[in-house]
């Protein structure tokens, strides 16, 4: 019984089943859930907010008004992503609320799912575990109807079609990616893995020049040039509002050190291509797998107004880090300081006051992602040291 159990679990569609399952409980959750007033005194606001902002965002790009302004009667927060992630939001919008949300969060969900299935791990075992390990950030993501595990799934399968010799259809899923965080442009380096990679410049340029002008479909070139404009004007502006759970914030919060943020962003950036002078691993599977991860955890920490929602792109690289190959004493001390302090510390399991007098102010849940991003630095650094004992790696003579 146990055994049959166990082989149900550990088939690809009993994660799809699962993930659809919570992604139409979640969004039922949502969208029946009472009002709130996101300390305005005034409960109009629904707990799908964020869906809202991005469905509502198609309507303000067709009728060509301004995106990134506040329409307070319509929704909490400002839009803050590209006029083309608007045009794509079109699929929603005729939708009601409850199926266009429900579509929504399926969508997240399920493309999470599919990126890591395709992962090439030796066994489906190593799958499910990463799915699990993933997946109480997953909830908390969909929960806040953010668009962080379909950036995370994009990359993931983007990786897995460039093992597949796939390189236009991975190119087209970063290139949607970057118009949705402009922080998954650093996946275009997994590019380098792979044999001829010079000669995909001009497609990667051609895509997103596409991207770039897809909402002419719909708008007028001096509108969208406008709302390009306004668009970054919003980023520069961001940038210098608030820290969050990233290198930053652990910084300030606990060395009350405040780098200038553009430099610490030029230090993270070296950081994360110093594993590329590494050249004769570059077809390894082991190590490009490795640096996956650290492009996943780096997206995360270096993004200073990083929140909550967003961890379920930093948990899924540590994850793939983690159960691909065998551990040491300090790697299971990392993965312990992770769970209990990235994942379970944001949970009902911590008390409120714990919550709001130490994990927030003192960047809590970023600070054990900071160290396994180290960690994995540090791995890619001596890697002919380095073991493998759970990944297929066919195409590794050095392992």
């Amino acid at each position: 019984m146990k055994s049959s159990i166990l082989k149900l679990l550990y088939k690809p569609i009993t994660i799809y089943i699962i993930g659809s399952i919570l992604a139409i409980g979640l969004s039922m959750q949502s969208y029946y859930a009472p009002k709130k007033d996101f300390g305005t005194g005034n409960s109009i606001y629904t707990s799908y907010n964020n869906y809202l902002i991005f469905k509502n965002s198609f309507q303000h790009l067709k009728e060509e008004q301004n995106l990134y302004v506040h329409y307070m009667n319509e929704q909490w927060d400002l839009y803050k992503y590209t006029p083309t992630f608007s045009l794509f939001m079109g699929i929603f919008y005729a939708f009601p609320d409850l199926i266009g949300l429900i579509l929504w969060n399926l969508l997240n969900v399920l493309m999470l799912v599919w990126g890591l299935s395709k992962l090439p791990m030796s066994n489906s075992k190593m799958y499910l575990w990463i799915f699990g390990f993933v997946l109480i950030e997953l909830i908390t993501s969909t929960q806040n109807t953010q668009s962080n595990a379909l950036i995370v799934g994009l990359i993931l399968a983007a990786y897995s079609m460039m093992n597949e010799k796939k390189y236009i259809p991975a190119i087209l899923l970063i290139s949607f990616a970057v118009f949705i965080k402009p922080f998954a442009i650093f996946a275009f380096l997994l590019l380098l893995f792979f044999p001829a990679w010079y000669q995909h410049f001009a497609m990667i340029i051609l895509i997103n020049i596409g991207f770039l002008l897809a909402p002419l479909v719909l708008v007028s070139s001096e509108y969208l040039i406008e709302a390009y404009s306004s668009w970054i004007d919003l980023l520069l502006m961001d940038h210098g509002d608030k820290i969050g759970y990233s290198v930053m914030g652990w910084l300030k919060s606990w060395f009350g050190f405040e780098m200038n943020k553009m430099l610490l962003l030029v230090l993270g950036l070296i950081s994360l291509l110093v594993p590329l002078v590494r050249m004769k691993y570059y077809r390894s599977k082991y190590f490009q797998l490795n640096y996956l991860a650290l492009i996943l955890i780096w997206m995360v920490i270096f993004n200073h107004m990083a929140e909550s929602p967003t961890f379920v792109i930093a948990v899924t690289g540590v994850g793939i880090w983690f159960f691909m190959s065998q551990k040491s004493i300090l790697d299971y001390i990392l993965m312990g300081l992770v769970v209990v302090f990235t994942i379970l510390i944001a949970t009902d399991l911590f008390p409120k006051s714990i919550r709001e007098s130490i994990m927030e102010p003192y960047a809590i849940k970023g600070i054990p992602c900071i160290l396994v991003y180290g960690k994995i630095l540090w791995d890619l650094m001596r890697y002919e040291s380095v073991r493998l004992t759970k990944l297929t790696d066919p195409v590794s003579s050095d392992l």
